[in-house]
């Protein structure tokens, strides 16, 4: 580069953003003016970020061969690189103090052969709290004696966006004393976002229950199921994914009743819907899985019943002595109330009492208890005996003490 006619400054400015864009002017004090992008980004001004991730830009200002002479009037050629005022950086974005240097061109034989260029740089970081997933636009401008330039940049920050990515909606089908477990994997939908491991965001998975009782009320329980753990297992970071599981073991009480298990998922900002993923869980009645040791003769004790009477319900059982952990064992058999029936009648048929009826069928205490009562086509758990009844003629009769409850006649 040659030198400029003696008495004259010539002074070029130049804006890089993020190393890649430059603004430059045209010399001897003419207004400066934008140089196109440079081919590996095509639009090298806007910038995209997401929330909880930094950005990290730095701007570099060239005012180049600017004359040393006379020395003292250099400094009005340095160039001064800062934000507009109005409209300001984002709340929380900072600007790094400014850094400046002078790069002289000399030969093999440190011989000046050009006029030196004064830089000057700065660093732009932010990184994007919850409420800040906007569009933001701030204007840089850079200036020295010779002019000004302003560069208009765009910072987009977006929201976390979560997605299930495994569940099974399947209904189940299960007993008391047997083990129900549900998985739900969730993670960040963008691959990009993923990949970051952003330690300042997270997604979360909630749970919730309901329950639906025989006449198809439904009872919210909240986060609260008795006998249900939950637990949520974080994944190789934050963004990646997370992962929950629910485990349950319905006890004595639970069965006759569906129960509703629904993960909730959001990010941790609260900014995107909420995503429900639920799965009914039917708990039979009638039925359970041995388990705790069980067997058919503590079984029967449990339910007020007597082994061969309890035997007598697991006909497809051939050697009841050996059931293994978790086999079914029917715990009475399934009456289909008819019309006509009663609360008494179904009792004396089955020489049954109140206590051992509702200690069977939990679904009828709750609907007696309400001023309810049974209707045709209702289904009952019943467990007649077997020993000290006698049959003939086609009548049978209970011998012995008869069983106190609602099959004694009235009065």
């Amino acid at each position: 580069r040659g030198s400029p006619p003696s008495g004259m400054v010539s002074v070029r400015l130049l804006l890089c953003v993020a190393c890649c864009l430059s603004l430059a002017g045209t010399p001897y004090a003419s207004a400066p003016v934008f140089q196109a992008p440079t081919p590996e980004l095509a639009n090298p001004q806007n910038f995209t970020g997401y929330i909880g991730a930094m950005f990290e830009i730095q701007m570099k200002v060239f005012a180049r061969g600017v004359n040393l002479d006379p020395v003292e009037a250099q400094a009005q050629y340095r160039p001064v690189l800062a934000p507009d005022e109005d409209p300001g950086l984002p709340n929380l974005a900072q600007m790094s103090d400014a850094v400046q240097t002078t790069v002289e061109y000399k030969n093999a034989a440190n011989v000046t052969i050009d006029l030196p260029d004064f830089t000057e740089s700065r660093t732009f970081t932010w990184t994007p709290h919850c409420e800040q997933a906007d569009t933001y636009r701030v204007r840089f401008t850079a200036t020295n004696a010779d002019g000004a330039v302003t560069k208009p940049v765009q910072f987009t920050v977006l929201p976390p966006s979560p997605e299930i990515v495994a569940f099974d909606a399947t209904p189940i089908v299960t007993n008391v004393g047997c083990a129900v477990s549900i998985s739900i994997d969730a993670r960040e939908a963008d691959p990009v976002l993923r990949a970051l491991g952003n330690p300042n965001y997270s997604q979360e998975i909630s749970v919730s229950y309901s329950r639906t009782e025989r006449r198809g009320q439904v009872v919210e329980l909240g986060d609260r199921l008795e006998g249900a753990t939950f637990a949520v297992l974080p994944g190789a970071n934050a963004w990646d994914g997370v992962s929950a599981r629910f485990d349950w073991t319905p006890a004595r009480g639970q069965e006759a009743f569906s129960y509703t298990v629904c993960f909730r998922v959001r990010d941790s900002c609260g900014i995107t819907a909420e995503l429900v993923a639920c799965r009914s869980i039917s708990v039979e009645k009638c039925r359970i899985c041995l388990h705790g040791g069980q067997t058919l003769q503590t079984v029967a004790a449990e339910y007020g019943t007597d082994y061969l009477s309890l035997y007598t319900a697991n006909v497809n059982v051939p050697n009841p002595d050996g059931l293994a952990q978790g086999e079914l064992v029917n715990t009475g058999v399934m009456y289909r109330v008819q019309g006509g029936d009663s609360m008494y009648s179904i009792a004396q048929t089955f020489f049954s009492s109140a206590p051992l009826i509702l200690s069977v069928n939990p679904d009828l205490r709750l609907i007696l208890d309400t001023g309810g009562d049974i209707y045709p086509g209702d289904r009952l758990c019943m467990l007649p005996p077997v020993c000290n009844v006698e049959c003939r003629a086609g009548t049978c009769a209970q011998r012995g003490e008869p069983r106190l409850g609602i099959a004694e006649a009235p009065g």
